[in-house]
């Protein structure tokens, strides 16, 4: 898979399942990550936004001071967003294990 900054989400060889573009979503912050989380993938964006794709997790908004730079899951079906500032804000069942800030 891979996420254009603009929203588009090309699937290269997996099944496709959405993109926040195709869902008129105003993503002008721009998208900085995609990972795959059981049968779909969840794309963040700078804006703080984690959209979820046939997820289990995901369509989470995180209040930072600072965007976010990336995204990981765990094998629990939860999900790490990391801001710019080195915070890592832990969602649904990942376990917080610390932050660079």
């Amino acid at each position: 898979m891979l996420a254009a900054s603009g929203g588009s989400v090309f699937n290269y060889g997996t099944p496709w399942r959405g993109s926040p573009l195709a869902a008129n979503d105003n993503v002008s912050s721009g998208v900085v990550g995609i990972t795959a989380s059981g049968n779909g993938y969840l794309v963040a964006t700078a804006g703080n936004h984690t959209y979820a794709f046939n997820a289990a997790s995901g369509n989470s908004y995180v209040q930072a001071g600072y965007p976010t730079v990336g995204v990981a899951t765990d094998s629990a079906g939860g999900y790490w967003t990391l801001c710019q500032s080195g915070a890592i804000y832990s969602q649904d069942s990942a376990h917080y294990q610390g932050g660079a800030n």
